[in-house]
């Protein structure tokens, strides 16, 4: 008897270390689980294949955190429409006691309002887990832009191609997701629809065909915008094809730097991107200053941009290295394109955004 209650004595103590023990390395395994998700990542590093980047998709803008010289977390415009990366507002520089090399000036979108801007080099950035140290960044004076009083939230800065343009860029509009992936990585499934994108100073311009009311289509060359909160703009001069519909709004259609910018709005019948056809879509008409006209490189004569609102139907791939882009309808994709009939417009301002005033 008392061997056997000796045994189950041993038994009962080893079955209770076990469990201790796989205790401790589930607890070991929760804490690396915890650690992993800490770990962050430089942009340097060629140890990782991909790496995913929450965003926040806040009034048709995608918003990604960004931590400044390690000091300041801000948040920032993500946009492939923008060669370069802005931080929008000088003081933070200021407060770092960083050095401006060089002075800029820079003109607005309606190409009569002289912007200033600084180069400040060696800039640290973190965007969520991936550091991205020794950046050139421009810094504007003050905030010409003013992002936040359409957004209802502080925009800082907008990220540009010059960060990201090494990889390919994935982005996941229904998770809210940016995913960087090494260019030999890239493995897609027979789902996604290829075409070829053009890129030029960084961003990724594509040629599609619309088709206006009652009319042929017509072909447009157009930038890859998601900087953009808009579904369509056509540049109307760019084209004598390109006319705005008898039945078209007055209205602001845009923001860049120097202000809103002004225009019409309507719908079309169609806007086909590859074999994706669009019907009734929103669409804003913007007159272009005559220097754009004059020389078409600075716009790489395209006619206009497709923006977030047309973007977000799709899963896209923008594959910078080999000027690919895949495409893969979300399930917006079939949805209404919807036009605010208020005629009303808002602007957030004051402390926290929180006084709205009316615009017009």
């Amino acid at each position: 008897m008392r061997s056997i209650l000796l045994v189950s004595i041993i038994c009962s103590l080893f079955v209770s270390l076990q469990a201790q023990d796989t205790r401790i390395q589930s607890l070991d395994a929760q804490e690396f689980a915890d650690k992993l998700s800490r770990r962050e990542f430089s942009i340097y590093d060629s140890n990782w294949k991909k790496l995913e980047i929450p965003f926040k998709l806040v009034n048709k803008l995608i918003i990604v955190n960004v931590m400044l010289d390690n000091t300041f977390p801000l948040r920032f415009l993500f946009d492939t429409g923008a060669e370069h990366t802005i931080l929008m507002e000088r003081g933070f520089m200021d407060v770092l006691g960083k050095k401006y090399e060089r002075e800029f000036s820079l003109y607005g979108a309606d190409m009569s309002t002289e912007i200033k801007a600084f180069l400040v080099r060696n800039t640290n950035l973190k965007v969520d887990k991936l550091n991205i140290p020794r950046q050139s960044i421009l810094v504007m004076a003050e905030d010409y832009f003013k992002f936040g009083e359409v957004a209802g939230v502080e925009i800082h800065g907008i990220i540009g191609a010059s960060l990201f343009r090494q990889f390919v860029v994935q982005i996941d509009y229904q998770r809210k997701i940016i995913t960087l992936i090494r260019p030999n990585k890239l493995k897609l499934g027979k789902q996604w629809k290829r075409m070829d994108m053009e890129v030029f100073k960084g961003k990724p311009f594509i040629d599609a065909s619309i088709n206006m009311i009652g009319k042929k289509e017509q072909a447009v060359k157009l930038l890859i915008d998601t900087g953009a909160a808009v579904p369509l703009l056509l540049y109307t001069e760019t084209d004598t094809s390109l006319t705005v519909p008898p039945n078209a709004i007055r209205g602001n259609v845009g923001r860049g730097l120097g202000g809103d910018l002004r225009g019409f709005q309507a719908r079309i019948k169609e806007l086909d991107i590859d074999k994706f056809e669009l019907g009734q879509v929103v669409t804003n008409f913007h007159d272009l200053d005559s220097i754009y006209l004059h020389d078409s490189s600075l716009l790489n004569d395209r006619n206009g941009i497709i923006g977030n609102v047309v973007l977000s139907r799709f899963h896209l791939v923008l594959d910078y290295w080999n000027q690919q882009l895949y495409l893969r309808p979300n399930r917006n994709f079939k949805s209404d394109f919807k036009f605010d009939r208020s005629g009303l417009v808002l602007v957030a301002s004051g402390y926290n955004l929180k006084t709205y005033n009316i615009q017009y």
